[in-house]
């Protein structure tokens, strides 16, 4: 949208933190559905889309990701594996 609108600015990078647990999965034609497709096809290009959830689909549906664990000396990150 931003691109289209401004004709000038190309966004090679896009996050997107949440929302996703309040959109239907309807046997894989619900609207969560359609916008990991959507999030698929933008990165067929040369975009990076990050994501930030917690809801089990969007995990699954990305191969490549990490976790951040919060732990009493503070946060650290883990690798996700068995994914893709």
């Amino acid at each position: 949208m931003v691109e289209s609108l401004s004709g000038k600015i190309r966004m090679g990078t896009i996050f997107i933190d949440e929302g996703f647990g309040s959109l239907d999965t309807e046997n894989g034609a619900g609207t969560l559905d359609q916008v990991i497709q959507v999030l698929a096809a933008l990165t067929e290009g040369s975009r990076a889309v990050g994501l930030i959830s917690h809801v089990g689909l969007v995990q699954e549906a990305i191969p490549q990701g990490f976790y951040v664990r919060s732990t009493p000396s503070g946060s650290r990150v883990e690798e996700r594996r068995g994914m893709g």
